[in-house]
């Protein structure tokens, strides 16, 4: 069976691979070799791609392989620290204040 991830972080990975290509989901599909309803259903979070389509997406956005982890560990660490409020060790920088 193909190794599958969390679907709410690779939701977020397979939109950037497809935006990155500037395709349309069923343009990024028929490239990927991905039904669009599946491409649909990744986008949605309601499905994860297998580790073999989502190679197949990277190479059609061009994107190497070995930049595709640290995408999915950013994305991983981006939601849990939204979840938790937004901070993920209290250290974030203040936006749009002087520091004096």
């Amino acid at each position: 069976m193909a190794k599958r991830g969390d679907p709410s972080v690779l939701r977020f990975v397979v939109s950037f691979l497809r935006d990155h290509a500037k395709l349309t989901q069923d343009q990024f599909g028929r490239e990927s070799r991905v039904a669009q309803t599946e491409i649909s259903k990744y986008e949605a979070g309601l499905s994860a791609p297998s580790e073999e389509a989502l190679r197949r997406m990277a190479k059609v956005a061009r994107i190497d392989w070995p930049l595709v982890a640290p995408l999915r560990q950013f994305y991983s660490l981006f939601l849990t620290a939204a979840s938790t409020g937004g901070s993920a060790g209290g250290n974030e920088p203040q936006i749009g204040r002087a520091h004096v």
